[in-house]
Formats: C-alpha cells, sequence, structure tokens
C-alpha cells in the first residue's frame, strides 16, 4: 500500500480537466450551433453524481457510470505496466511464519502500541529495585560498607562487601608477605629478592667518573643550556651515596633563592657509560623541594645515536625537604659494545621547578639499579659492597681503612720498606707502605715562620751597570762584587814601612841623630856638613840627601824614602826605600787632599768608591709602587725572604671557574660550608593555637646541649643571610633506635627550618618528635 500526496492529488486533478467537462458546463443543442435552445433531442442524465474524485466515470448508455477501480495516486507519463501478479495477501496477526503476504494496518497499529510501551536505547532508571544510583561526586573507602559486583555469568549486578578489598593506601606487614613456591622470574628479579641479594640491590652509578657526567641548567624552560660550571669533585660527588659529598647541590636554574626561582628554572643532568655496562629499571634521587613543586623527565638515548635522547618517562612528581625519591621505568641496558647500536647508553634526567617564586629545587644524591651488571668498574656496582674477598675469607679494600682499633695479629700486614726518604726529604704512607715527597726541607721552620701570598717578585739585573730601583741583582753579580771587594783594603788599614818602602829609614829625631858616621866633625858651630849618610845596612854604602834644585821626576824616581819604626832600642826610627809598585799599592787605599785612612778633606768616607762612580747631591725617599727610590729596610727583609727560584704568583680575591691563580683565604672562607649542632628537648615543643603544628626555637649547641657562638669554636656565627643544609642525625649501636629516629629525622627535615636569629634555628613540624634530638646542619654564606 501507498499513500496519495497532495503533489500527486493535484497532477491527477489537473490531468483530470483535460479529460472531463466542468460540472457547470452547457452542451449546444442537437443541430444548433450555439448553446442554448430546446433539448428535444438531448439524453437526459438520471442522476446529478456519479463517481467520485478517485474513481472516475465512463458513459454507458449516454450516462456516466462510475469505474470499478479507483486512483490512487498519479500515473507518471513514464509508468511502466506489467501483466505479473504482484499481489500479495494480507496477515492480520502476529503470529503468521507467512514471507509472501503483507501484515495488515491493524497489526501495524497494535505493534506501535507495543513500542510505544517500551523504553527509548537511550533509556536511565532513577531506580533500581528501590535502590537509587548517584553519578556526582564520590566516595571514600571509610564513606561505604558495599560494593556493586557482576556475578560471574555477566548478567546480574550484587552487593560485595568492602572487607573482600584493601584500600588503596595500605601496608602489609613482613608476616604477611609469603613465599610463593609456584612464582619464578626468570631473566629478572622481584623487588622483595633485590632488597635481600646484594648483587641485585647495587647501585649500578656507584662513584661514576666526573668525565661521565654532564650537569646543565636553563632559566628559559629548557629552550637553552648553560653549563654549570660544576667541579670533577662536585660531579662524582653525586654518585658516592653521600649527600653532596662533593661540595654544594645542584639547583634548578642554578637557583637557590626563592625571589630567584621561576617555573622556567630547570636542571639537566646526563650520564655516560665511561666504565660500566649493567642494565636499570629504576631511579633514586635524594632532592630538596623548598616550598614549591616540581617534576622530573627521564630520556635515554642509544650507542647507535648517542646524541639523539627519547623520553621514557615525563613530568613525574618528586618532592622532598628534603627527600628520597624513588622512580621506575622500562627497564633498559646502560652501555655496551659500539656494536651493539640498540643498546640503551646514556641517561638524562631532566628537573623542572613549576612555580614562580615559591622555592627552589635541588638534588643532593643520584642513584639507578636493575637486575644485571656486566662491565664492572668496581664493587659496588656489582655487589653493593665496598670490599672483595676470596675462598679463604681475605678481604680487600679498595683505598685506605681508618679505624680507632684493629683486633688480630700483623701476619698479614703490609711489610714496610726499610728506607725511604732522607733527613730531609720526609715521607707519605701508599699503600701501606712509606714513600718519600717529591719535595725536600732544607731547614727547619720556626715556630713564629710567616708565609704570605703577597707579590713580592722582582726582576733580576745580571749586570753592574743597570739603574733599575725595582729589580733585583744576579748572584752571579754578586759574587763579582764579592771579589771587587775582597781585593781592597779595611777603611781602617795601616802600612809598615816596609810596606810603604821605608823599611831602612830610622824615625828618630833630627837632634838624636848620630853623627859618628861624619866624614869630618868639629864643633857643631863650625862642623863639616856632611854630605851624604850612610846605610845602615850595609855602612861601606851611603846616601845622599838633596832639597835645592829641581826634585827627581819620570823613571828618574827608582825608590822613595820612609820612615819606619826604630830597633826597639836606642833607634827610634829609621828611613828606608820604598819601591814604585809597593808605593802604589799604598797610594791607591789612602785618601786625597790629605786626611787619613776614613776621611778625605775633612769628610768621612764609610765605604770604598768604586771605578766608575758617580756623585750628586740629589737625595731619594723611599721606593714606593708608583715612584722609583731607594729600597727600605723592610723591603730588604722581604727580598731576602724570597727563596730561589721562587715565581711570581698572582693571587684572586674571588672564586673563578676560568682563572688558574690561587685564591685568597677570604675568598674561600665565604664558601666554606660549617657544621651547627642544636639539642632540641621534646619538652620545649609549642603547640599552635589552632592545633595545626608544633613549633621551637633552639640555640646553637654542642654535643651535651651547652650554647656555643663563633668565638668560642673556631666556626662563625650561624646568620640569617646562611642557606641551611638538609638536617642530619647520628646513628646509634640499636637498631630499633635508628629506625626510631629515622622517622624523626624525615618528620622534621619535611617541616620549616630557617634561622630564626644569629645562631638560633626555628623548627615547625606538624607533630612533636617522640624523643629529644640531636640535629646537624651545614650552612654557608650565599653572598659574593
Amino acid at each position: 500500500m501507498s499513500l496519495v500526496t497532495k503533489a500527486g492529488l493535484q497532477r491527477f486533478f489537473t490531468g483530470l480537466k483535460d479529460i472531463f467537462a466542468a460540472r457547470n458546463h452547457t452542451h449546444n443543442y442537437a443541430g444548433s450551433a450555439s448553446a442554448g435552445g430546446s433539448a428535444n433531442s438531448a439524453v437526459k442524465l438520471d442522476t446529478a453524481t456519479a463517481g467520485s474524485a478517485t474513481q472516475p466515470v465512463y458513459f454507458s448508455g449516454g450516462k456516466p457510470v462510475a469505474t470499478i477501480y479507483t486512483l490512487g495516486k498519479s500515473v507518471p507519463s513514464d509508468a511502466k505496466f506489467t501483466d505479473t501478479n504482484t499481489w500479495r495477501g494480507v496477515q492480520n496477526n502476529l503470529t503468521s511464519d507467512a514471507t509472501d503476504q503483507s501484515l495488515s494496518a491493524a497489526q501495524g497499529k497494535a505493534l506501535k502500541a507495543l513500542v510505544d510501551s517500551k523504553a527509548a536505547s537511550g533509556h536511565t532508571h532513577t531506580t533500581v529495585n528501590g535502590i537509587t544510583p548517584e553519578w556526582s561526586g564520590s566516595l571514600g573507602y571509610n564513606d561505604t560498607n558495599w560494593l556493586a559486583a557482576w556475578d560471574k555469568d555477566g548478567t546480574r549486578i550484587k552487593a560485595f562487601s568492602k572487607s573482600n578489598f584493601a584500600p588503596a593506601s595500605h601496608e602489609h606487614g613482613t608476616r604477611s608477605i609469603v613465599n610463593d613456591n609456584s612464582t619464578n622470574f626468570s631473566g629478572n628479579s622481584g623487588p622483595i629478592e633485590a632488597a635481600h641479594i646484594d648483587v641485585l640491590r647495587a647501585n649500578r652509578l656507584a662513584f661514576l667518573p666526573a668525565n661521565g657526567v654532564t650537569v646543565e641548567y636553563s632559566t628559559d624552560g629548557g629552550a637553552t643550556w648553560v653549563d654549570y660550571g660544576a667541579t670533577d669533585a662536585q660531579k662524582a660527588g653525586l654518585f658516592t651515596m653521600k649527600l653532596a659529598s662533593g661540595g654544594a647541590a645542584f639547583y634548578t636554574g642554578k637557583h637557590t633563592a626563592t625571589a630567584d626561582c621561576t617555573a622556567k628554572d630547570q636542571l639537566r643532568i646526563t650520564v655516560t657509560p665511561v666504565d660500566r655496562y649493567c642494565s636499570v629499571n629504576m631511579l633514586y634521587m635524594w632532592v630538596t623541594v623548598s616550598g614549591t613543586t616540581a617534576t622530573v623527565d627521564i630520556a635515554r638515548s642509544t650507542i647507535g645515536a648517542k646524541t639523539t635522547f627519547t623520553n621514557v618517562r615525563t613530568d613525574v612528581p618528586i618532592s622532598g625537604w628534603s627527600g628520597p625519591n624513588e622512580i621506575r621505568f622500562s627497564q633498559g641496558t646502560f652501555g655496551g659494545s659500539e656494536g651493539q647500536l640498540y643498546n640503551a647508553y646514556s641517561y638524562r634526567f631532566t628537573l623542572k621547578n613549576t612555580a614562580d617564586q615559591e622555592g627552589n629545587v635541588g638534588i643532593f644524591d643520584l642513584r639507578m639499579y636493575g637486575p644485571s651488571a656486566w662491565g664492572i668498574p668496581n664493587n659496588m656496582v656489582m655487589n653493593d659492597h665496598m670490599y672483595t674477598w676470596d675462598n679463604d675469607k681475605n678481604v680487600s679494600f679498595p683505598a685506605k681503612v681508618t679505624a680507632t682499633s684493629f683486633n688480630g695479629n700483623a701476619s698479614s700486614a703490609t711489610k714496610l720498606t726499610n728506607n725511604a726518604g732522607t733527613a730531609t726529604r720526609p715521607v707519605y704512607f701508599k699503600d701501606g707502605v712509606p714513600v718519600a715527597c717529591n719535595y725536600d726541607v732544607n731547614k727547619t721552620v720556626p715556630a713564629d715562620a710567616k708565609f704570605t701570598d703577597t707579590d713580592t717578585w722582582r726582576g733580576i739585573q745580571n749586570n753592574l751597570t743597570s739603574d733599575s730601583t725595582t729589580d733585583s741583582l744576579s748572584a752571579a753579580q754578586g759574587k763579582v762584587l764579592k771579589a771587587l771587594v775582597d781585593g781592597k783594603a779595611a777603611s781602617g788599614h795601616t802600612h809598615t814601612k816596609s810596606q810603604v818602602g821605608l823599611g831602612n829609614v830610622d824615625n828618630t829625631a833630627d837632634s838624636a841623630k848620630s853623627v859618628k858616621y861624619a866624614t869630618s866633625a868639629g864643633s857643631a858651630g863650625s862642623a863639616t856638613k856632611a854630605n851624604r849618610v850612610a846605610d845602615y845596612n850595609a855602612t861601606s854604602k851611603s846616601i845622599q840627601i838633596g832639597y835645592s834644585g829641581d826634585g827627581i821626576t819620570g823613571d828618574a824616581i827608582k825608590y822613595i824614602a820612609g820612615y819606619t819604626t826604630g830597633d826597639g832600642g836606642d833607634v827610634s826610627a829609621k828611613i828606608k826605600d820604598i819601591s814604585k809598585d809597593a808605593l802604589k799599592g799604598w797610594i791607591g787605599s789612602l785618601p786625597a787632599n790629605g786626611g787619613n785612612s776614613t776621611t778625605v778633606n775633612g769628610h768621612t768616607v764609610n765605604s770604598d768608591v768604586p771605578a766608575g762612580a758617580k756623585f750628586t747631591d740629589t737625595t731619594y725617599g723611599l721606593a714606593t709602587t708608583s715612584s722609583s727610590g731607594l729600597m727600605s729596610y723592610s723591603d730588604k727583609s722581604k727580598l731576602n725572604g724570597i727563596a730561589s727560584g721562587a715565581n711570581k704568583t698572582v693571587v684572586d680575591n674571588a672564586l673563578s671557574q676560568g682563572s688558574a691563580n690561587p685564591v685568597a683565604n677570604s675568598a674561600i672562607t665565604k664558601r666554606l660550608q660549617y657544621l651547627y649542632s642544636f639539642k632540641i628537648s621534646r619538652d620545649k615543643w609549642n603547640e599552635s593555637s589552632d592545633k595545626s603544628n608544633w613549633n621551637v626555637i633552639v640555640s646553637w649547641t654542642n654535643s651535651s646541649g651547652t650554647a656555643l657562638t663563633g668565638s668560642t669554636t673556631g666556626t662563625p656565627n650561624l646568620t640569617t643571610d646562611m642557606s641551611l643544609g638538609p638536617a642530619m642525625m647520628e646513628r646509634t649501636s640499636s637498631l630499633k633506635d635508628n629506625i626510631i629516629l629515622s622517622g624523626e629525622l624525615s618528620m622534621i627535615n619535611q617541616g620549616q627550618i630557617y634561622v630564626y636569629d644569629t645562631n638560633k634555628l626555628s623548627f615547625t613540624v606538624k607533630r612533636r618528635p617522640v624523643c629529644d634530638l640531636m640535629l646537624y646542619f651545614y650552612a654557608r654564606q650565599w653572598t659574593t
């Protein structure tokens, strides 16, 4: 069955207009050419109606008769007609199985009623068996007693007691963890087994050398990276399993002050297997996330693409103030041979601060764990032990062992060598035996010896002609001067008459001289003058003495007379000849223009005047750093204190990564960390008014709890501009006590700790500790 549309009916009636006359039409009379006239010859219709809008008529006997068929729709112009039997029977029920008959409209109405009585396919229920479900909000574990569960056929939902489940956050006691005799870990290990077996719990990053570590930081969200400038000791310190053992910790953005920290601060540490080959699946970090939030990304490269890193885990939350973080990731290798191109190679850990000006994010300790190790650089990587042993239980340590005492005998001790070092070269111990140092101690160092890093270097002049007032004279020129000095007479020297050629001269007054050798004698008034004097050494020879006339000059002078001392008897003095060479040697040390051996023309001569000496009346002051002058006695003392072969040393007043110079003690002291201790009594904590926390302010003390100051300990006062490291605590010999103390230490480090005032710390925690505590902190100033 089909329905006739309005458009179809319109087309149908339009077609009828072309076939039938209008209802009120007229006809011409028979034989007439126009309408009207008499109807004498017309056939009279016997009915006013015939057919219908859907049942046309045909004429029979001149009258319209309705057809026996109806037109339900317009017949299109391209309609196809067939003589095939397309009639189907109609079933007026909903139980027939016929496939060649139709369903009656009445049954269609019945089906419609059935459909209308059913729910829509996307319907909901407000109640189920009296229970009203709620989809908004949520229930906690303690808010419900029953859970909904499907039965195993999947056809029914039934209530299920929550006692069959544990809360999402729950704990298991060690006694509830039982052995499963059917479980097997093939090629791997379980977490409980890893804690028991030494080769499984070993830190695969233990003692990673500095050349396998790269530390970088970013302040622009990782767009650019800058080398952290860490020393080798600081890099290696991350992997010694001691908190910050290599020096300061590493911080995101290299920022420690809260005001400098931003959400774009990041820190990136890349580790490379330069000396090991193992497998890893867990990261361990000890971090401080101080007042802010932070995450870490883990990525790794392969041997075939060592500089291309692929993320393993991203944006993993980390926390601690300070504290541990354990992060699992998909297992991979750490190293391998160059041919193992798909082996995981380097690992990269990127720490990210996720808040602005809330606090800093730093890392103190970094480790990785995994089930296997093949390339083993040290015992800690292999089996979590520092030492090794053999079948006879002999134990070897890789480095020095220090203890307060040792038990046993010395049968296996390292034999000391019989000879090591000298009286001027001390020794040090290496591998248990003494070894001579590389330097000699050539003199005793006095108790009051002064050492200085002042720049006392001077240039050296190896000549006697330089006018420099800032350079020193070489030792070789000192030797030359010594030879010159040794060739001169002392300033207070004397000569004998023999040295001046007067060895035979009698130093007797003329009035006392003997005239026994006169050639003639008479009275004194008429005595004949003597024209010569007999030689007292050879009386057969005589000497003439003349005065008038020209003096003897040039080569005519052979000897000069000089006085000498007498014979100790009646001869007071003698006159003796002096050779020209002897006289030259004597006169060379005598002053000119009169005077004696120490004066010249009334002026004192206190030292030898060297050849070529220049004299001036100019006076000089002491030399300064900006002008030339004379050397002061203090400068001379300092110059004498410079050892032979000493080099000029330039000392920096500030730490610098690019300088190779030594650093002043004052600059180093600013960067030193000092250890402070605080004894906190359990009874001294104060509870807040809103019962939300506990607070106490504690002074710096020694181990017995006595308050200290910097002046009494040699350690500077703890001040508010210092930065604190995490709290630390001494271990005891009791495992039970250590467990309690570890819990209290963790609780303290999760609280708020800061320098309240000079030598005082303020602690704020969520609960009061269960016992008295002795806490230790490293602190240092961050000012430049």
